[in-house]
């Protein structure tokens, strides 16, 4: 029977997480969708190894790859190559699915929809912080952009040959917004999205993320070139000015939120970064009243001014 959804999982030192996530997903309501879960240890330093092992003899459709640390993207892109599903969905080792998961999604992975895009709970000390779902919007993309409702990686379910013909994979340098880029490129070549108002995903935060690491570095600065690159790709397939538009003011919010959390002369290397990217500074604010608008009126115009 043909695999209509591969699940795969990132793993770096989960091993207190894993299992819980992987129940998540066995452990549904709805038992008739066929799937497999395929868990990339990437050089794991802690009793992860042991923790797969135990997972590996419990599930027959569980397939594990150990592989050189190499980052979540380079992770990510290793499961995609030997994902044999129909549909792709992408997890991390410390999240967990919704008992109902798989009958909300089952309909829906119907080999028509390139893209199926749900909600997903935010977690913070184990505790629901905040639940976010899409909106269901003519220009699904435009709307996104405008940053009138949030996605993560997590919260879409892509056709495998959407990153095959397209040749999306994760930018195994970029280590803030690589699911962003990999996110618009996957809207700007679907032809049919389906939005689901339900949240079915829950992330946990977690105060030990790089992610969430306050000091400014060299890889924090990539969130920047990816924006950059997400609109170098939509003038490359000559989308529609409102989307471009929408990117631009995106890509000025995210680099003036980034110059403010650096202080210039503290790395010569982040410097040169800045420097390489102030091109973004003569980008006029386009009018779209959404919250980047406004903030990058008041950064144009404070910088013009005064």
């Amino acid at each position: 029977m043909k695999i209509k959804l591969s699940i795969i999982i990132p793993a770096y030192n989960a091993a207190k997480t894993l299992v819980r996530t992987v129940d998540s997903i066995v452990n549904q309501n709805y038992s008739n969708l066929n799937y497999e879960i395929i868990i990339i240890n990437d050089g794991s330093t802690d009793n992860t190894v042991s923790v797969l092992n135990g997972i590996s003899k419990s599930y027959k459709n569980v397939c594990i790859i150990h592989k050189e640390n190499g980052g979540v993207s380079s992770a990510r892109n290793a499961g995609l190559k030997v994902a044999q599903g129909d549909y792709i969905y992408f997890m991390d080792s410390d999240d967990t699915v919704e008992s109902c998961f798989f009958e909300t999604i089952n309909n829906d992975l119907d080999g028509i929809n390139d893209l199926i895009c749900f909600g997903f709970n935010y977690f913070y000390k184990n505790h629901k912080a905040k639940s976010y779902k899409p909106l269901r919007r003519k220009n699904f993309l435009l709307a996104f952009l405008q940053g009138y409702f949030k996605l993560v990686i997590c919260s879409i379910i892509a056709k495998k040959e959407l990153y095959i013909q397209n040749s999306i994979l994760f930018d195994v340098d970029t280590y803030y917004a690589e699911d962003i880029e990999v996110m618009v490129k996957l809207m700007v070549n679907s032809t049919r999205i389906r939005v689901l108002t339900k949240s079915i995903y829950n992330y946990l935060y977690s105060e030990n993320s790089a992610m969430h690491n306050n000091e400014y570095s060299i890889k924090k600065f990539s969130s920047v070139i990816a924006h950059h690159r997400i609109l170098e790709y939509l003038l490359q397939k000559k989308c529609e000015k409102e989307l471009i538009n929408a990117m631009e003011n995106q890509l000025i919010t995210v680099y003036y939120m980034h110059k403010k959390k650096y202080t210039i002369g503290s790395n010569k290397e982040i410097d040169s970064m800045f420097r390489d990217y102030n091109y973004i500074e003569d980008i006029k604010p386009k009018v779209q009243f959404t919250k980047f608008y406004v903030y990058n009126l008041i950064e144009y115009l404070r910088r013009k001014l005064f």
